[in-house]
């Protein structure tokens, strides 16, 4: 990419249409002096692929950019008097069917057709056609063509002219032959013409020239095809972007004088405060955080990526085209064997080049790891395992076209965001809840204790809100700054009014997956100001206490003492169990649209009033979302500020726990004291969150579930996805239909379902899930498979990588399965693949030839639990967990879960206890009496027996 750069800069190009790209997907790419747009297959194939390379001169002028397919790209420029629409294509060959010809020419015809009217429509490539020299086909070629006679893609192609009022402006100009021929023949010393350039017929004498240009060479069989335009472009207008400041805060924990002084300039600015409201005493506190830092702190400068196309490989390139040129004027044998020998050359070296950069790259994580510097050596590694993200800075408008216009761009993520932010309620308006019996217990002003506790909470290495003060400002100012924010905090807590800055938030667009440039792919990450996070933790602090005594056991999101792994076992403890007694269960698994950006803000006070919690923290957390603004941050710049009216503040520690407040209300009128029990014919409702699951025996069952929570969940702004709310039976026989309708409604009937990270499937078969973690666990080890067959990269830093990076993949939820030989066999085999990759091939001395580690080899020097073992560790200690946990949790209820009908005939199934009671069997000591359940209330007792027979034992693979 930087040889054609080169190239495009040295014989002063402004734009160079490209074919074979060969890349997937599609982007931009911005260096310094160009930008790459792009647009290839879906799917990694190496081939075709168009695009565009664009001069700095000009990429200022593009308005737009439409990736069609990976034959055909187009971008808009703005022009002085009028706008140029440029085409860049790659036809089918001749041997290609007349069907897949047909298709692109049909793809090329309704791109066309998008084109502003006024437009100069510019379309060049390589379209593998011969135009012939026809005087009946003057009106759409002209007479100087290399060929006599037009191939079968010549007659497409002006066939295609006609249509369209074009002109194929390459056939209009005379040039020696050597100017003519666009393509060499490999093998033959002969050239045709096959690339052309075609321009709309009002705007024909625009083109001044076409020529091939023999001279720039990037190791193609095409010369490049050079076109002279009478038209000026015009710059479009950018929006001023807002520096970001990156404060070198590692220095204040590293440098102790440093440090003091820092906080001496800090009091001493902080002391010399004469502000009156609130607003004038949080700005003298930003200011004197900002100007303290700026005096001792500093900050830090931006790094740019090392290239590694550095001036030795500008310098074989130079001596490749060097010899080239010797070849072009002498066409020699001996011309033509110096040009091979200096394109090996330069293959080599260029090779050579970006294998040291990746080595340069592993070299600086092995340093990492050798002097402790774990963040960055977690950094550093990701960086790794990622593959190469274009830069997004367009966004695709209704037409299917990229926007490139910074101003519309922004506006576009501004009105995204707005409207996302701000649901429609098609309900009626929420009214406030009056009852008689409000907590009016009054919730004391927090103390400094309470605000320096905060303080320490807060993250390092975090992105600041729109104050630019960064969390680590704060927690190495010292007590004068600790003073300071608990005197505005108390004067907040007692008026219940806060700083109007408090308020906004810059939401940074994350991709989820799709199309890069469509808005609705992305979610919004929001960066609030460090010091309302203080105020948001001690507020949240005061809450929990009541959160956890108002909010039972079936919703696990956000709580304390729970987790997903909690929801897991109670999912597949029930499932388990059910099938155990040949008994169906059905699930309807529910999603929400935009669940935390619709509920009603009056409906998550009505809801805290009703739950009991006292009227100082429901005013507190009113004020903290009633004048909600947020602007948009993207690589275009900022946009204005807008205000949101629904759903809880985005990127608020608080806002988790009010949602499951306000959830918990309506969920509750759910669940009647019958079915609060787990029993025979009873439906369960659980939630993590906002993904519920209703589960019962029948269908019956959920729809009268479904009934009151589809109404009580709307009254609070919340409306269930019907196209992403799914419907399975779990049982022996697989529900054969396609939809379920209940309450009106038709859902899909799914065999497997993906719930909180882990499958589910209709026969509650663990294997699956077992396989998509192997496969997870897979691509993680060949995202990072450079680091792991270096020879630089040390053992120990590969075993660190694999502990922390791969280890988690496989074993998520793995406390819930039920462990047989051929898990343990597929899990370990994995493994041992791993570790091969990792100790590498012994030499035999006898032989002196390599050879592949035996399995209990690489278990030896490994010295650490292999992945079995870690396992069953993992399941013990939930185990544990579980038996000490209270009576009427939902673990310990589903755990004893029974039915009074007899089990159904045949050999039962390996059940999550047999495991357990297995493992305990064989580990226990001998003169222990009593079951596992009993000896695990004994917390240390279990621990020990755990650490003492899940050690780094070593055990023998069992073949399947």
């Amino acid at each position: 990419m930087q040889e054609l750069a080169n190239e495009m800069i040295k014989h002063k190009l402004d734009i160079i249409a490209l074919q074979e790209i060969r890349w997937q997907g599609q982007g931009r790419i911005d260096k310094k002096n160009y930008s790459l747009i792009y647009s290839g297959p879906e799917t990694r194939t190496g081939q075709l692929g168009t695009g565009f390379i664009i001069n700095k001169s000009v990429r200022g002028s593009i308005m737009e950019y439409n990736y069609t397919n990976d034959r055909i790209c187009g971008i808009r420029l703005k022009g002085k008097f009028r706008n140029i629409s440029i085409i860049s294509v790659h036809a089918p060959t001749e041997e290609k069917s007349d069907e897949d010809k047909e298709i692109f020419y049909d793809g090329l015809d309704q791109l066309l057709s998008q084109i502003p009217r006024y437009d100069i429509k510019l379309i060049m490539g390589d379209f593998n056609a011969q135009i012939g020299r026809h005087e009946d086909q003057a009106e759409v070629a002209g007479k100087y063509s290399l060929h006599k006679e037009n191939s079968k893609n010549g007659d497409y192609l002006t066939d295609f002219a006609a249509q369209n009022k074009l002109f194929i402006r390459s056939t209009s100009f005379q040039h020696k032959t050597i100017h003519l021929g666009t393509w060499k023949i490999p093998g033959r010393d002969e050239v045709n013409q096959i690339d052309h350039v075609l321009v709309s017929k009002r705007h024909y004498s625009s083109i001044m020239d076409v020529r091939a240009c023999r001279g720039p060479n990037i190791d193609s069989d095409h010369y490049l095809v050079k076109v002279v335009m009478r038209e000026r472009v015009a710059v479009l207008q950018n929006i001023k972007r807002t520096r970001q400041i990156k404060w070198n805060t590692s220095s204040l924990k590293n440098d102790d004088n440093l440090l003091h002084q820092y906080q001496e300039k800090l009091k001493e600015k902080l002391e010399r405060e004469h502000a009156t409201t609130i607003n004038e005493k949080w700005e003298h506190i930003r200011d004197s955080i900002l100007e303290a830092a700026k005096e001792t702190v500093g900050e830090i400068g931006n790094e740019r990526n090392r290239e590694w196309f550095d001036q030795e490989c500008e310098e074989i390139i130079y001596k490749k085209n060097l010899t080239r040129r010797a070849m072009l004027a002498r066409n020699t044998r001996r011309n033509c064997e110096a040009y091979k020998e200096s394109r090996k050359e330069a293959k080599r070296i260029l090779k050579k080049k970006k294998k040291d950069s990746m080595t340069d790259k592993i070299k600086e994580i092995e340093h990492l790891n050798r002097e402790g510097e774990q963040r960055k050596f977690y950094q550093a590694i990701k960086k790794t395992q990622k593959e190469f993200q274009p830069r997004v800075r367009g966004c695709r408008n209704d037409d299917g076209t990229v926007e490139m216009d910074e101003s519309k761009v922004i506006e576009k993520w501004k009105t995204h965001f707005e409207i996302l932010l701000n649901q429609d309620c098609e309900n009626e308006t929420v009214q406030n809840t009056t009852i008689a019996n409000v907590n009016q217990r009054l919730e004391d002003v927090p103390r400094i204790d309470e605000v320096r506790n905060a303080i320490k909470r807060m993250r390092n290495n975090r992105a600041p809100g729109e104050d630019d003060v960064v969390a680590e400002l704060i927690k190495y100012g010292g007590y004068a700054v600790e003073n300071t924010i608990h005197d505005i905090i108390k004067e907040v807590w007692e008026n219940e009014t806060m700083p109007d800055s408090w308020n906004v938030g810059v939401i940074c667009p994350i991709h989820k997956k799709g199309d890069k440039e469509k808005c609705q792919n992305y979610r919004g990450i929001s960066l609030l100001s460090s010091t309302y996070k203080i105020l948001s933790v001690i507020i949240l602090g005061r809450l929990k206490p009541y959160v956890d005594e108002i909010v039972d056991d079936s919703q696990t999101g956000f709580m304390s003492n729970r987790s997903t792994t909690d929801q897991i076992f109670a999912i597949r403890q029930i499932l388990e169990k059910r099938m155990e007694y040949g008994k169906e269960t059905h699930i309807l698994f529910i999603d929400f649209k935009k669940a935390f950006d619709s509920l009603e803000r009056q409906a998550i006070l009505n809801a805290m009033i009703e739950l009991g919690i006292p009227k100082k923290l429901t005013n507190l957390v009113s004020m903290c979302m009633e004048e909600t603004h947020n602007k948009v941050r993207t690589q275009s710049g900022e946009s204005e500020t807008f205000k949101t009216e629904t759903g809880v503040k985005q990127g608020d520690g608080l806002s988790p726990v009010v949602f499951i407040l306000t959830l918990h209300a309506a969920l509750k009128k759910c669940i009647t004291p019958e079915t609060e029990t787990l029993g025979i014919n009873q439906f369960q409702l659980l939630a993590y969150a906002d993904d519920i699951a209703i589960m019962g025996e029948n269908r019956e069952e959920i729809e009268r579930c479904m009934i009151v929570l589809e109404r009580e969940t709307n009254k609070v702004g919340l409306e269930i996805n019907k196209e992403k709310t799914e419907y399975m039976i779990v049982g022996r026989n697989a529900s054969q239909t396609t939809t379920v309708n209940v309450n009106g409604n038709n859902y899909k009937m799914v065999n497997s379902f993906k719930y909180l990270g882990t499958q589910l499937n209709s026969h509650n078969n663990i294997e699956e899930e077992i396989k998509i973690r192997i496969v997870n666990a897979n691509r993680s080890f060949f995202a990072l498979h450079n680091l792991f067959k270096s020879k630089i990269s040390s053992r120990k830093s590969k075993m660190k990588i694999y502990k922390a990076v791969i280890i988690p993949v496989l074993t998520y939820g793995c406390e819930t399965w039920p462990l047989t030989k051929q898990t343990e066999y597929k899990l370990q085999t994995f493994e041992n693949k791993v570790l091969r990759k990792i100790f590498g091939p012994i030499r035999d001395l006898d032989s002196g030839t390599w050879k592949i580690r035996k399995n209990r080899d690489i278990w030896t020097l490994y010295n650490a639990p292999l992945i079995t073992e870690v396992v069953k560790e993992h399941i013990m200690r939930w185990a544990g967990h579980v038996s000490r946990a209270e009576e009427n949790s939902i673990i310990k209820k589903t755990l004893h879960l029974t039915y009074d009908t007899p089990r159904r005939r045949g050999r039962p199934k390996k059940r999550w206890r047999d495991g357990v009671e297995k493992l305990f069997q064989e580990l226990k000591p001998q003169d222990t009496t009593g079951t596992w359940e009993q000896f695990a209330q004994d917390r240390r007792r279990w621990r020990e027996l755990i650490h003492g027979g899940l050690g780094p034992s070593r055990p023998v693979r069992t073949q399947q």
